[in-house]
């Protein structure tokens, strides 16, 4: 059977692909099952991907084919006329060496469902903006002769830097360090009339968080991919800043678990999390998270996510005592897209919705991680 040029060109890149795999498995190499069906998963995609190229390649050169030729006969050549060095010739297979990365790969790791490889350094500066309108409240004046309703809005706005670190023995190290900058509004609305609306803005660093994430097991049929996650949160950040309270400033510890299940292009992920702090005095209420989501490989430079993401809160603490009222419940619906910029660098986009009282009205980031090899 005679192969087109396309695939005879394909072939020596499948039995590259064959012999590394070949290689992986030597008992001289201390590559476990588990690592070497991964490794041969990611190979079988980039063979798909590039058997899906090179179809297209080949539909493209049929379809221009008959006018190419009609041009060369019509073109005359000069014999003086030289190629150029740096001209594909036709037929050719130019391999995107993008490719490889694949977008969900780098989304995955994003959700942290998935560690980087040991010796990959990545950095992610993130901008997110969000409204919160609390609901309006009724209370009496101090002279009980008129009721007042205050409302309160909030313009929040989070910087944050993440570095990852991949680690030996399947582990990552991982650490946030957030600034943030927030806006109140509160107004006034009484029996008797308006009262001024009080404007306040407060800015300030947030806690530093210090993570040590280590994978559990990894996905093979229907088995998930488990990642476990411990953290530290600091508490170095500032509680208050020009009276606007922002958030931040108490020292907890938390643990999570992440698992995904693939089946491509579509990939399932839980996420599920508890954080308790250990302030004394004001004590934030433990809390819970939970996540359910899923990501789409759009190409291999773009892939989307959709997750719901929900956290419950207890009632705040003081000195023993629980303070009524001031447990939270928050459900946000995700949608994100993350595209390949370039070698390394990911673009990552995401939209918000609340979709309880004490959730954000609506969220918006992005986020550049940009990753690179130690060695």
């Amino acid at each position: 059977m005679t192969l087109s040029l396309p695939y005879r060109l394909l072939l020596p890149i499948v039995s590259l692909f064959a012999a590394a795999s070949v290689t992986l498995a030597q008992p001289g190499n201390s590559v476990t099952v588990g690592q070497l069906r991964e490794e041969l998963a990611e190979r079988d995609k980039v063979i798909i991907d590039l058997l899906h190229r090179v179809k297209m390649l080949e539909n493209s050169l049929q379809e221009n084919t008959t006018s190419q030729e009609l041009t060369d006969i019509a073109t005359p050549v000069s014999g003086n006329e030289q190629p150029e060095d740096n001209a594909p010739a036709r037929g050719a297979l130019e391999v995107d060496a993008l490719a490889a990365e694949r977008a969900l790969e780098r989304s995955l790791v994003q959700q942290g469902a998935r560690l980087m490889r040991p010796g990959q350094i990545e950095i992610a500066p993130t901008a997110t903006y969000s409204r919160l309108e609390s609901p309006s409240m009724v209370a009496l004046s101090a002279t009980n002769q008129a009721t007042v309703t205050p409302r309160v809005e909030r313009d929040i706005l989070d910087w944050n830097l993440s570095v990852r670190v991949g680690l030996p023995f399947d582990a990552q190290l991982e650490a946030n360090m957030p600034y943030r900058t927030v806006h109140r509004s509160t107004s006034f609305s009484a029996s008797d009339g308006f009262r001024p609306t009080e404007t306040r803005t407060g800015s300030g660093l947030g806690d530093l968080t210090i993570g040590l994430a280590k994978q559990i097991s990894r996905n093979y049929n229907w088995q998930p991919s488990v990642v476990a996650r411990a953290v530290w949160i600091t508490g170095a950040g500032e509680e208050r800043a020009d009276g606007v309270s922002l958030g931040t400033g108490s020292e907890g510890i938390g643990a999570r678990l992440s698992a995904y299940w693939r089946n491509d292009p579509l990939v399932f992920l839980m996420t599920g999390g508890y954080t308790h702090y250990l302030d004394d005095d004001l004590r934030p209420g433990d809390r819970t998270d939970f996540s359910l989501g899923t990501a789409l490989a759009v190409s291999p430079e773009t892939a989307l996510t959709f997750s719901l993401d929900q956290s419950y809160s207890k009632e705040f603490e003081r000195k023993g005592r629980t303070l009524p009222g001031t447990d939270s419940l928050s459900s946000v619906l995700n949608i994100t897209s993350s595209t390949i910029l370039g070698r390394g660098l990911l673009l990552r986009v995401n939209a918000g919705v609340g979709l309880t009282n004490d959730a954000p009205d609506y969220r918006l980031g992005f986020s550049l991680p940009f990753r690179w090899n130690r060695h």
